[in-house]
C-alpha cells in the first residue's frame, strides 16, 4: 500500500512539474513572437541536472514537454556559447571536446619545429591552442569532478612546450613554462578567478556580482586578524567548494598581499601571473632537490 501511494504521489509531481513547465514555455513563446523573435524548436533541448549516482525515470516527462505546439528532446549534454554543459557539471564532455582540437594544433607544431624558429612556434600556440584552455576558464577548470581529465589537458600542454623547445619526450617542462612566461591549464583558470575576484573588490562587475561577496568585518563587529579578508561561506557539498562564491574568496585570502593591492587590473594580472610561473620554478629545484638527496 505504501509503495503504490508513492508511486501515485511521483507520478502527480510529474504532471505537475509538466504542466508548470509548460505554461511557462507558453509565456516564452509569447514573448519570442511580441518581440519579433524566431526560436529554432530543432535546435532547443532541455536538460536534467542532477547527481551521478542519482537516478530517475524521465520518460513521462521528456515526451511531453512543447513549446510552439512542438515537443523538446531531452539531452544529456549540449553546446551553450561554446561550452560544452553536461547533466552532471563535471565538464567531462567539453574537456575531451578540448582535447581533440588543442591535439591537431600540437600535431602541427610537431611537424614544423624543425623548420620554424621558437618564436613562431610560440606565435602558433598563442594563437591556434591557448585560447581553447583560455575561453570560459574560469568556469570548467575549477569545477572539473574528475582531476585526470584535467591531467590530460596538461599532458597536451605539455608535449607542445616539448616540440616548441625541442626537447626529448620525457623532459621536464617546469623551466620552459618559466622561460616562455606561459601558465599551465589549472593556473589560467586560477588567474580568471583572481581577475573576477580583484574586479568585485574594486567594483568593476554588475553589483549583483559585487553583492555575492562580503568582508568578514561585516559579518562580525569583533576585531580579528582575518577581518579584512573576504568571508567564505558555508559548503553543504563538494559541488558548491568549486563554485565562485566558495572557491574565489578562499583564493583570494590565500594570495599574497603585495599581490591583492595592486592599483590596476592590468598590473594585478602583471603580478599574479609571475607568481604562479616562478612557483613552476620553485617546484621544479625542489624535485631535482629531493631526487639528489634520495639518490646519493
Amino acid at each position: 500500500l505504501l509503495s503504490s501511494l508513492m508511486i501515485q504521489i511521483s507520478l502527480w509531481l510529474i504532471v505537475t512539474y509538466r504542466r508548470m513547465l509548460n505554461a511557462e514555455l507558453k509565456l516564452l513563446n509569447s514573448w519570442f513572437i511580441a518581440n519579433r523573435l524566431s526560436l529554432n524548436v530543432d535546435k532547443t533541448h532541455f536538460i536534467i541536472f542532477k547527481g551521478v549516482r542519482k537516478k530517475y525515470n524521465t520518460g513521462d516527462l521528456s515526451e511531453k514537454l512543447v513549446i510552439d505546439n512542438k515537443p523538446i528532446s531531452q539531452v544529456r549534454s549540449t553546446k551553450f556559447l561554446g561550452v560544452f554543459i553536461d547533466e552532471h557539471l563535471a565538464w567531462d564532455v567539453h574537456i575531451n571536446n578540448l582535447k581533440s582540437k588543442i591535439s591537431k594544433t600540437c600535431g602541427i607544431i610537431n611537424k614544423v619545429k624543425y623548420k620554424l624558429p621558437r618564436s613562431v612556434l610560440l606565435l602558433i600556440y598563442n594563437s591556434l591552442l591557448l585560447p581553447y584552455l583560455q575561453y570560459c576558464a574560469m568556469i570548467w577548470v575549477c569545477n572539473v569532478s574528475n582531476q585526470s581529465n584535467l591531467n590530460s589537458l596538461l599532458v597536451i600542454q605539455k608535449r607542445a612546450i616539448r616540440n616548441i623547445c625541442l626537447l626529448n619526450y620525457r623532459d621536464h617542462t617546469a623551466y620552459f613554462f618559466n622561460e616562455l612566461k606561459l601558465l599551465k591549464v589549472e593556473d589560467i583558470g586560477l588567474l580568471q578567478v583572481s581577475q573576477f575576484m580583484y574586479k568585485a573588490n574594486h567594483m568593476l562587475l554588475p553589483i549583483h556580482f559585487c553583492r555575492m561577496f562580503a568582508r568578514n568585518s561585516a559579518t562580525h563587529h569583533y576585531n580579528t586578524r582575518q577581518t579584512e579578508n573576504l568571508h567564505i561561506v558555508t559548503a553543504n557539498s563538494s559541488k558548491k567548494l568549486n563554485t565562485i562564491t566558495h572557491f574565489g574568496p578562499r583564493y583570494w585570502n590565500n594570495l599574497p598581499n603585495h599581490i591583492k593591492v595592486a592599483p590596476t587590473l592590468s598590473s594585478f594580472t602583471k603580478k599574479l601571473k609571475s607568481h604562479l610561473i616562478s612557483l613552476y620554478v620553485w617546484r621544479f629545484f625542489l624535485l631535482v632537490t629531493l631526487l639528489f638527496y634520495f639518490c646519493y
